[in-house]
Order: C-alpha cells, then sequence, then structure tokens
C-alpha cells in the first residue's frame, strides 16, 4: 500500500539491490532469480486515503492467505487488523 508508488518502488528496490531488504524471503528471491524476474506494478486503485489503503491491502492479504497462495507480505499491521474487525475483510 502507498500514496506514493514510484516512490515506495525506488525504496524497494534500492533496499533489494543493497541487500538489506527487510522481508528476508523478498531479499532471497531477488537475490536467486536476480531483479528481472520481478516486477513492480500496481494491484489495485482505491480512493487515495491511509485508511482506505491500509484496510484494502489487509484484505488482499487475508484473500491470498485463505487461498494458500503465497505472498511477499508476511503479516498485517494492528491497524490493518482493526481497520479489517470494524469494516469486515
Amino acid at each position: 500500500e502507498t500514496l506514493m508508488f514510484d516512490t515506495r518502488k525506488t525504496q524497494h528496490i534500492s533496499r533489494l539491490r543493497g541487500g538489506y531488504h527487510g522481508n528476508k524471503y523478498l531479499q532471497e528471491d531477488y537475490l536467486k532469480y536476480g531483479e528481472e524476474s520481478f516486477e513492480f506494478s500496481i494491484f489495485k486503485e482505491v480512493e487515495k486515503n491511509k485508511s482506505t489503503l491500509l484496510l484494502e491491502e489487509a484484505r488482499e492479504i487475508r484473500k491470498h492467505i485463505n487461498a494458500n497462495i503465497d505472498i511477499y507480505n508476511l503479516t498485517l499491521t494492528v491497524e490493518q487488523l482493526r481497520l479489517l474487525e470494524k469494516h469486515g475483510g
């Protein structure tokens, strides 16, 4: 989730290239398969406010987990869990 896609993408790529990305699974796969194996794209556009972005990201993560689809997003934030509880997931 992000309000500034290009900035977020640049941050991810910089950390991956530097070998210090916070997601060890993403970093391992990046090193194993190379940058050309990854694509950064906008998955879904929603209203541009932080709560909506967090909620929609949480819903997508939960949907993938429930379908046993491997993803790099490993956790939901407390705020996302609260939003899911309040608005449904």
